[in-house]
């Protein structure tokens, strides 16, 4: 059995919660330590005064509601009646249906690292060239470069945007967006 606050329960809690008389004969019997209800503990940290007489009052009231085990229990019967048998048999006859004709894409990876020191590049930013789309971005945390494309033997043109030394380039690539093709 179990202890609920009558705010919120379920339909199913509701379906199974024991008469007032009933909780009360119950909980008088958990409170002399010959019955064990869950939540009990819960519900009785949130009074000001946990005491025995305010637990009963709250029984009394209808504020907490005695719950029997059964409405834990799976109930097979419930489900064939329900919207979610329903929605489940729309599944089963959509998964049985032979799959739509959608294009594939194949996802590639290109690692860029310095070719110097070995270490990925990260955050530099790429324009890849597939099937005369162009598209612009930046490496991610590892220096990863993913890619889409209609087919697996496509041809893909990455090309990275490096930086240089400033003494060497003047400033050239703070002033001018990068244009690579």
């Amino acid at each position: 059995m179990k202890m609920v606050s009558a705010l919120y329960p379920s339909s199913s809690e509701l379906k199974h919660a024991c008469s007032v008389g009933e909780a009360l004969s119950i909980v008088r019997q958990y409170l002399d330590g010959r019955a064990e209800i869950e939540g009990v503990d819960v519900l009785r940290h949130g009074l000001m005064l946990p005491f025995d007489s305010e637990v009963l009052k709250q029984v009394e009231s209808g504020e907490w509601l005695l719950i029997m085990d059964e409405a834990y229990c799976f109930d097979a019967g419930e489900i064939h009646n329900s919207v979610g048998a329903k929605m489940f048999d729309h599944r089963v006859k959509e998964l049985m249906n032979p799959p739509r004709n959608e294009k594939k894409r194949y996802g590639f990876i290109f690692r860029v690292i310095n070719f110097e020191t070995r270490e990925s590049l990260i955050g530099r930013p790429y324009i890849a060239k597939v099937v005369g789309e162009i598209i612009e971005g930046q490496t991610d945390g590892e220096g990863l470069v993913h890619v889409l494309a209609p087919s697996d033997s496509v041809p893909i043109s990455i090309r990275v945007a490096f930086r240089t030394p400033l003494q060497h380039a003047g400033g050239f690539f703070q002033n001018h967006p990068m244009r690579l093709w």
